[in-house]
């Protein structure tokens, strides 16, 4: 069982090399999160706030970012 992720507050977490395959993440706040190499393929990342987040080696294959805020975001290596 997935735990529901939608609009959780996740702000400065280290989520560093976490799976996060498929996981829905609506509305949620992970600024100056990292992400860094993390699995986030076919995501949900709708209305993310992602402002000053970390995704470096990050695969967005699949992910949905509709109305996210990026600001900031350090992207280097960033793939599809």
């Amino acid at each position: 069982m997935r735990a529901p992720l939608a609009g959780v507050t996740l702000a400065g977490a280290t989520l560093a090399g976490a799976t996060l395959a498929g996981a829905t993440l609506a509305g949620a706040t992970l600024a100056g999160a990292t992400l860094a190499g993390a699995t986030l393929a076919g995501a949900t990342l709708a209305g993310v706030t992602l402002a000053g987040v970390t995704l470096a080696g990050v695969t967005l294959a699949g992910v949905t970012l509709a109305g996210a805020t990026l600001a900031g975001a350090t992207l280097a290596g960033v793939t599809q």
